[in-house]
């Protein structure tokens, strides 16, 4: 869902990228933003000197965590927190 909104975006704003490199790690992909390989779309809860942040219009972008863990680690923590997130 994330690629396909990415593409709307583009599409609207009329840019077709050349894609220069690809990565699964936000931070990878802001270095190469910052050391000016190009640019990408990114959430804006990250900052880097130097990298400047434009918010595009249109779909709204989100993102879904999923966290993972052994049952009764960390002393039962993960699994009490677990049970009061549901």
């Amino acid at each position: 869902e994330m690629l396909q909104a990415a593409s709307r975006i583009l599409d609207d704003w009329h840019v077709q990228p050349h894609v220069v490199a690809r990565t699964n790690d936000d931070s990878r992909a802001l270095a190469m933003v910052a050391s000016g390989v190009g640019a990408c779309l990114l959430p804006d809860s990250f900052h880097h000197a130097g990298v400047v942040f434009v918010r595009p219009w249109g779909p709204v972008l989100t993102r879904r965590l999923g966290i993972e863990w052994i049952k009764g680690a960390a002393g039962g923590l993960f699994d009490r927190l677990a049970a009061k997130l549901k």
